[in-house]
């Protein structure tokens, strides 16, 4: 038996939902690294976004906010992971993650923080991920 593969499970996908799987794990990666950056060093980033930007720019935020949000981002890593390795239940961990997100800065800032981009980019990739949960075993 050879060795290396032994140690090596296969999830084979289509190329489009391993595409669509790995730019999402790259785009929960790097969104779960800047929240948890803006969460824990706060001061600092809110800081400079109010001399960059505007004075206003920070409104309705806070650290926990962040946090918060990073760790709707870990839950969305977890569950496009648990996808990957063919897991059904991973579709529901993202969809849950993927909604916080999304109300989230509309809880804490107003209705008029809720992102129509990231609304369509969510509606997207659940789409993709509904076809691939309904091939899974």
């Amino acid at each position: 038996m050879n060795r290396r593969n032994s140690h090596t499970t296969h999830h084979s996908h289509p190329t489009f939902f391993t595409a669509a799987l790995l730019l999402s794990l790259t785009g929960s990666g790097i969104y779960l690294t800047i929240c948890l950056a803006l969460g824990l060093f706060y001061s600092y980033f809110s800081e400079k976004m109010i001399e960059s930007v505007n004075l206003f720019s920070m409104n309705g935020t806070s650290p926990a906010y962040f946090l918060t949000l990073s760790m709707f981002a870990a839950v969305s890593l977890w569950g496009i992971i648990m996808l990957w390795k063919n897991r059904k239940k991973g579709y529901f961990v993202y969809l849950a993650a993927q909604t916080g997100i999304l109300l989230l800065p509309s809880l804490t800032m107003g209705p008029n923080a809720l992102s129509s981009l990231n609304m369509i980019f969510t509606a997207l990739f659940a789409i993709i991920y509904l076809i691939l949960y309904r091939r899974l075993n």
